[in-house]
């Protein structure tokens, strides 16, 4: 798990409008080791944590250990980079069709669009 070593959750906001939308904003630790190596001089967030935290922030929000069983399409535009970006914002579209969560996430701050995730989610069966 990343939450609560790598980032932190700092506010959720909900759609008064549509109980499908929220976001969820998120601190990342720039001091985290990962960063040492990805990349040293340079550090960016890992492709694979910003799914990760995709996925943390659902499952808890959601009360649901999930695990992901389909990306169907990943966009990785453009480098998070901790020392600058320690604030963001995710934003989630998501829909339970046949104990499936389809989720739509984007991971942004500001202006400024970071990652675009479309996939789906199932409950992890211990």
């Amino acid at each position: 798990m990343l939450l609560n070593n790598f980032y932190k959750t700092i506010k959720t906001d909900y759609s008064k409008d549509n109980p499908d939308l929220f976001t969820v904003s998120i601190k990342l630790n720039d001091k985290h080791k990962i960063f040492k190596g990805h990349f040293p001089g340079n550090p960016v967030v890992p492709g694979v944590c910003m799914i990760q935290i995709v996925k943390e922030v659902l499952s808890k929000l959601l009360k649901k250990n999930l695990h992901l069983s389909d990306g169907s399409n990943i966009k990785f535009i453009s480098v998070i980079k901790p020392e600058i970006n320690k604030i963001l914002n995710i934003d989630y579209n998501i829909k339970l069709e046949n104990d499936i969560f389809r989720v739509n996430a984007v991971i942004s701050f500001e202006e400024r669009i970071f990652f675009k995730f479309k996939g789906k989610f199932r409950n992890k069966l211990e």
